[in-house]
């Protein structure tokens, strides 16, 4: 009987779906997700300190928000609330990731004795955990160039790399093809949004979501030469359409460095 085997490790069971062992590892894989979720939200929106103590006014401006991490938060909520529903499916109707989390916790007994989907999730989760944790920790000297194909997890690359290899189910993936859909994403995620800060900080933020090296003099170039339109908020800071930048930067024409 399929019912007799662990879905996720292939030990024997007593009937159940999933075995006590991974039971175990994945409700403390679950009560994990708080912490995980909170540093990811943290990356995902990366604000700086305001000055303290009523000092000056004229600290660093907010950075952008980081819109890998911000999609990759999206998508451990709508996880969370799948999950949810293998122990109950009034949960889809939910959108409290926190009220989600417990009810799958709370019915995580049910679901690795009954649920056809115990493994893939129990699987899922550590997946998904691992995907997190690496975009809050990425490797040094490396930057993310878009998803696996294959399984979804987030690929880093070096510079000059021209292929990747997921750590995960092995897939290689040329790192050009990754860059060009993780951008036509980013292009849609961010199409009605802005970015404010100084020509550096807004150099930085299209660096990280495209993975091309971009200077702050040649965003204050763009600016200047009306190639990129902006509104001054004063003390050299800028605010400046997400999709404005994507577009100056695709300008085949342009040399400057």
């Amino acid at each position: 009987m399929s019912g007799s085997i662990c879905q996720s490790c292939k030990a024997k069971t007593a009937g159940a779906r999933l075995c006590d062992k991974c039971t175990r590892e994945w409700r403390a894989e679950l009560e994990s997700v708080p912490g995980v979720r909170a540093a990811l939200q943290s990356k995902a929106m990366r604000q700086a300190s305001r000055p303290q103590g009523g000092g000056s006014r004229k600290g660093t401006p907010p950075q952008p928000v980081d819109w890998t991490a911000s999609m990759q938060l999206e998508e451990l909520d709508l996880w969370v609330r799948w999950l949810a529903t293998l122990a109950d499916e009034r949960m889809w109707c939910v959108h409290d990731w926190r009220r989600c989390l417990a009810a799958a916790i709370t019915g995580l007994g049910r679901i690795a004795a009954t649920s056809h989907e115990a493994g893939y999730a129990r699987d899922s989760t550590h997946s998904m955990l691992a995907r997190c944790e690496r975009l809050c920790d990425p490797p040094a000297e490396r930057r993310p160039v878009g998803d696996c194909p294959g399984c979804g997890q987030t690929l880093f690359a070096s510079e000059g790399d021209a292929t990747v290899r997921c750590r995960v189910c092995g897939t290689v993936s040329l790192v050009s093809v990754l860059e060009e859909s993780r951008a036509e994403r980013i292009r849609e995620e961010t199409a009605w949004h802005d970015v404010s800060g100084t020509p550096a900080q807004i150099a930085r933020w299209l660096s990280a979501m495209t993975g091309v090296h971009v200077t702050g003099r040649r965003v204050r170039v763009w600016i200047h030469r009306g190639k990129l339109a902006g509104d001054s908020l004063g003390d050299g800071v800028y605010r400046v359409s997400c999709r404005a930048l994507l577009d100056a930067l695709d300008t085949p024409l342009d040399r400057t460095r």
